[in-house]
């Protein structure tokens, strides 16, 4: 069984996981383990902390996309009352937080904002359907 990283906490269906300073071939898979755990243990958001992220490959940026794929197939769509839904009004089901402007800017380069938005904190991030 693969175990979270230590830094992962979770709420309910909602968990964070931390990304660490590079997200490329060495280590996305890691990662990627503790997406397929969370969505194994109920998870329906993944938060990625991006505090520590510094560099970030076109193989973590596809790491973050079947990451979204991944819940989207699992749990499907639904479109509740929420400011932070996706550019189709579904609920997003992979948020990222802590984003340093270089990292946005690739984001922004590859057009991935409207579909891994991106927020200040994790609180904010947090669908409020979620909230307790």
């Amino acid at each position: 069984m693969t175990q979270l990283p230590s830094d992962a906490s979770s709420t309910q269906a909602v968990i964070v996981l931390k990304t660490g300073q590079r997200l490329d071939e060495a280590n996305v898979e890691p990662l990627m383990n503790g997406v397929h755990q969370s969505i194994r243990d109920g998870v329906e958001v993944i938060i990625f902390n991006c505090s520590d992220l510094e560099y970030i490959t076109s193989m973590g940026l596809a790491a973050l996309l079947r990451t979204r794929k991944l819940l989207r197939d699992h749990h499907g769509e639904h479109k509740p009352n929420s400011h932070s839904n996706d550019d189709n009004g579904n609920i997003a089901r992979v948020r990222l937080v802590n984003v340093s402007s270089h990292v946005q800017e690739v984001l922004k380069t590859a057009q991935l904002l409207k579909v891994l938005p991106s927020f200040e904190d994790v609180q904010s991030a947090t669908p409020s359907n979620f909230l307790g």
